[in-house]
């Protein structure tokens, strides 16, 4: 323990840090079970029917996201979790990018309020958003405060974290678009070909 401007700064428990990484698989492997089985159901054609307002090209590049181009962004974004969550523990809670992605998860359980209002239904993610999410979050942000090393979340936090969300999110996918293309794409081809060959 040490003690910063008169607070007593602790360490917060690996339960806390490794938590953020547990909180996300389980969340995110929802999204990945889930997406598939929705897309196919129609779940973009019913958000383009219920949002007109939004541009036509949104929808359409959204249709054209595969089950496993979805699966490699969410893997990306998983890669820089378990770095949080390993510089959070090896820290105690105090690294700024620990800090960062907890905040930035929980306000992402808005976003997929935001989803399934828009979609009119359940969307991929759902149901672990105010199970697994939210409490996760208010509890780690809880704990945090608890041990000296982070103020409740100010407008203009929120606000960085919920951009620095999007940018992780949609540079993903777009990392994710190029292994698929690139890499994922021309393996399976080729060997499905050469599993074709052996049959022949």
């Amino acid at each position: 323990m040490t003690i910063v401007g008169g607070v007593r700064e602790q360490r917060v428990p690996s339960t806390v840090t490794w938590g953020l990484l547990a909180a996300w698989v389980v969340h995110d492997l929802e999204e990945i079970l889930a997406f598939g089985p929705w897309q196919r159901a129609g779940g973009f054609r019913a958000m383009r029917r219920r949002l007109p307002f939004v541009p036509a090209g949104v929808f359409d590049a959204a249709e054209t996201i595969t089950p496993r181009r979805y699966a490699v962004a969410v893997g990306l974004v998983g890669s820089v979790v378990a770095v949080a969550s390993a510089r959070g523990t090896a820290t105690g809670g105090r690294s700024a990018l620990f800090q960062g992605l907890v905040t930035g998860f929980g306000l992402h359980a808005a976003t997929h309020v935001a989803w399934s209002t828009a979609a009119g239904g359940n969307t991929p993610g759902i149901v672990t958003t105010p199970t697994i999410v939210a409490p996760y979050s208010w509890w780690a942000r809880r704990r945090l405060r608890q041990a000296g090393l982070a103020a409740p979340v100010s407008p203009s936090e929120a606000a960085m974290s919920v951009v620095g969300a999007v940018l992780l999110i949609q540079g993903s996918h777009a990392a994710a678009a190029l292994l698929d293309r690139f890499v994922l794409k021309p393996m399976l081809d080729r060997s499905s070909a050469g599993g074709l060959r052996r049959a022949s």
